[in-house]
């Protein structure tokens, strides 16, 4: 099945050289942690309302998010400083 386009959502503009990395989804809460290398941030976004809700900065090279649901917790593995990071999930 081809994906079709259901909503453009404005993020925040690049600040380095690269681009999005991998995501991950809170289906039960229809979030979306995308990483945002070259911003060294999450981006989160509220996919039932096509929503940008926020970043969360400080994640240098971020290359990918985990989301555990039956945990509510949030997982990033970045790159650029070797670390994995964690939190409870925020939206705001």
């Amino acid at each position: 099945m081809p994906l079709k386009r259901s909503a453009y959502i404005h993020l925040p503009h690049h600040e380095g050289h690269g681009g999005f990395d991998h995501a991950a989804g809170h289906s039960c809460l229809g979030l979306l942690y995308v990483a945002h290398t070259p911003n060294n941030a999450l981006d989160l976004i509220d996919c039932i309302n096509d929503k940008y809700l926020r970043s969360i900065p400080g994640l240098i090279g971020v290359a990918g998010a985990l989301v555990s649901e039956e945990h509510d917790l949030v997982f990033t593995s970045n790159r650029g400083e070797n670390t994995v990071a964690s939190s409870h999930r925020k939206t705001k």
